[in-house]
């Protein structure tokens, strides 16, 4: 007998792959969101110095991001309000935490990115 391809829904094993790659792409989705508010923060002053490029790829190694979903990182040009929508309401308290020891990575917090870090944290409300 044949398996059934992934593609056909209509079994029990083929629902449960479906459901399972839905659930791996939208966690994939929200690392990239993640990685985007902090590359947001970490360019807020207009320079990502070696300590930020060292973390930040800490970070998106720690999420085992793909070199395209490096590039989606450092090109989301997305408001931030959207993404910070965009992120599952329930790892939004961690998010600040990591946000501020990413503004603070280079032992300074520009006004520029803590310009950044009090939109992010108005938008979380």
């Amino acid at each position: 007998m044949i398996p059934a391809p992934v593609s056909d829904r209509s079994t029990p094993r083929a629902r449960a792959l479906a459901a399972l790659t839905e659930a791996f792409d939208e966690d994939r989705r929200e690392k990239i969101v993640y990685c985007s508010l902090i590359h947001r923060i970490l360019v807020a002053d207009g320079v990502l110095s070696p300590v930020e490029k060292v973390f930040l790829a800490q970070v998106m190694d720690r999420y085992a991001l793909t070199i395209e979903d490096r590039r989606a990182v450092e090109a989301d040009a997305r408001p931030i309000a959207e993404l910070v929508e965009s992120l599952a309401v329930e790892g939004r308290a961690e998010l600040v935490r990591h946000l501020e020891a990413a503004a603070w990575v280079d032992g300074r917090l520009s006004p520029e990115e803590d310009t950044v870090l009090a939109e992010i944290c108005r938008t979380l409300g």
